[in-house]
């Protein structure tokens, strides 16, 4: 077992098993993807990992659309506009954590435009270098884009808290993770980590049928409109809606031309 010192006094240990993945975390864009059960510790591993990549000096900047508190993470990041600033603008070696994936990035047969936004996103944090966790709850949530294709580099499988299974997407080798130790970084286990596709603007600040185009847009699904309201609308209720806001912005569009 490792020491590491940190700044502000603090200490943090290791167990030697990370360091079998440095052959992954010391590239460029790597994307790890970690799927498990509820409570099986896949939030708490994505970002030991991330603290571990920080602390070995293997990336420069951690940035995740969790809600957490740690000098590791520089920033939290909630939209997918100031992500695309962010690994745009950012010098250095970054990795960004995105938590709670499945719901960004969804294997529906009728994507989205988030979800497909999301990909597109995860594609071009590829192309520029940026290294990518993401955590789900299983991979068959997960778009095909990403799932089905070379685009990853290591699946980890979590076990239960302490144990996980890793497979390396290029060497097809498996490796056991056990004693995983809880992560230093602080966050809120129960906030729901969000990517939304612009930033946040109040709900009550739009018009109703803009609210609802909104929220579809968001969520991909009329159970996340009706959660969104915290109102029981029916599917047809929510269609006319959606209709509205199209005529809406036809005519808002129309105007300003």
């Amino acid at each position: 077992m490792e020491q590491i010192i940190q700044p502000k006094n603090e200490i943090v240990y290791f167990t030697s098993d990370l360091s079998r993945i440095n052959n992954i975390l010391e590239l460029d864009g790597f994307v790890l993807i970690i799927t498990g059960k509820k409570d099986d510790g896949k939030t708490n591993f994505g970002l030991r990992i991330a603290e571990y990549c920080y602390l070995m000096d293997l990336k420069d900047h951690i940035a995740t659309n969790i809600k957490t508190e740690s000098y590791i993470v520089e920033k939290q990041i909630t939209n997918i506009p100031d992500l695309k600033f962010w690994m745009l603008h950012c010098k250095g070696r970054k990795l960004f954590l995105l938590d709670e994936a499945a719901k960004h990035l969804s294997n529906r047969r009728a994507l989205s435009k988030k979800s497909v936004e999301v990909l597109e996103i995860i594609q071009l944090l590829f192309h520029y270098g940026v290294s990518v966790i993401l955590c789900c709850p299983t991979g068959t949530l997960l778009d095909s884009g990403i799932k089905d294709s070379d685009m990853w580099d290591l699946w980890i499988k979590k076990r239960s808290k302490q144990r996980a299974i890793a497979i390396d997407n290029r060497t097809r080798k498996t490796i056991k993770f056990k004693n995983i130790p809880k992560t230093s970084i602080k966050y809120n286990r129960r906030d729901i980590a969000e990517l939304s596709l612009v930033k946040d603007v109040a709900l009550s600040s739009l018009r109703r049928c803009c609210q609802v185009a909104k929220l579809y847009g968001d969520t991909g699904t009329y159970e996340g409109v009706r959660k969104g309201l915290n109102e029981k609308l029916d599917n047809k209720q929510i269609q006319r809606l959606m209709i509205e806001h199209c005529s809406h912005s036809a005519s808002v569009t129309s105007d300003n031309t």
